[in-house]
């Protein structure tokens, strides 16, 4: 098992939590990622994070979460995600009702064409978030959450039309999208409906 690095985070907007899209980006940036990327969360947290890289024969054990990939060289590799016991102490702002403000929905699929200032990762998620919102007819107490992401190689910017079509919003529960970027598959997203109290 590799040394542990801490992940550096922010807390963005009114979030109790650290998002998906600041992790995802954040091991970007650590791991060197190329292809066969999937970012799977086991559950939220506010907490600082680092990642350790795991040998082939380590056990993932409990974690926030797992990251897979393939490097440079094509070998495979895991990364394990495991929160820390700080919190994490810088927020920013976080508008990202501009990241959905030229989305238009068709059926069971969202498309945007802009939203400059955002990255992949935060467009797809709040396009998403939006998509299944409208699709689901669900209101302010169902909280979508980020739970796992596959994508074939990394995003590159800047970016070009994203779309996302739902393959089935049957159990809100857990719902996989596909993502597409020119009109061309570029991997899925999952996402899961739930209720909060109040």
């Amino acid at each position: 098992m590799a040394a542990a690095r801490k992940l550096d985070l922010v807390l963005k907007g009114e979030r109790d939590y650290v998002t998906g899209a600041d992790i995802f980006q954040a091991l970007l940036r650590e791991t060197g990622a190329v292809s066969d990327l999937s970012l799977r969360f086991h559950r939220l947290t506010d907490h600082e994070i680092e990642m350790v890289e795991l040998a082939a024969a380590d056990p993932i054990g409990e974690a926030e979460g797992v990251f897979l990939y393939k490097d440079a060289s094509g070998s495979p590799k895991r990364a394990l995600l495991r929160a820390l016991d700080g919190k994490v102490g810088t927020r920013q702002p976080y508008p990202e009702e501009l990241a959905i403000a030229d989305a238009v929905i068709e059926g069971q699929t969202i498309y945007s064409r802009k939203a400059e200032g955002f990255s992949f990762i935060e467009r797809a998620i709040a396009l998403n978030k939006l998509l299944l919102t409208r699709l689901c007819a669900t209101d302010k107490t169902t909280k979508w959450i980020f739970t796992r992401i596959d994508l074939p190689v990394c995003p590159r910017m800047p970016m070009p039309l994203v779309s996302l079509r739902a393959s089935s919003i049957a159990n809100p529960r857990l719902i996989r999208s596909e993502l597409r970027l020119d009109d061309r598959p570029f991997g899925h997203i999952w996402f899961s409906g739930v209720k909060q109290n109040g």
